[in-house]
């Protein structure tokens, strides 16, 4: 397997976690009002 193309993977699979975790975040975020969210962080 050629360097470019395991690298090209990795980046994927991180942009893909990135991304799930976003979409979570956006459904609890819906799910809590504002001010409890902030107040966690």
């Amino acid at each position: 397997m050629k360097p470019e193309k395991y690298i090209a993977r990795w980046i994927a699979k991180r942009l893909y976690l990135l991304w799930q975790l976003e979409q979570l975040y956006n459904e609890v975020e819906k799910e809590l009002p504002g001010k409890k969210l902030k107040e966690k962080h």
